[in-house]
């Protein structure tokens, strides 16, 4: 019994490093965008994260894709 996968959503994070608490660890934010072509390669969402990072009023930590896909059985 085979099970097709269908992408049907994606979702980018840039994780956003806002300052550091007491103990110097990083304080850290998400800022989400969604709605992204869930066939968009992972290439074309990196740069294009980059690109909005750019505009942030903090510096970059880090960029999480998060895809949610559709599960039928063949």
């Amino acid at each position: 019994m085979a099970v097709i996968s269908d992408r049907v959503d994606s979702r980018v994070s840039l994780v956003l490093e806002t300052g550091t608490d007491a103990f110097g660890f990083s304080i850290l934010r998400r800022k989400n965008y969604s709605r992204i072509k869930p066939m968009a390669t992972d290439e074309a969402v990196f740069n294009t994260a980059v690109a909005l990072a750019s505009l942030q009023e903090f510096p970059l930590y880090g960029i999480d894709r998060t895809d949610t896909s559709s599960l039928e059985q063949e």
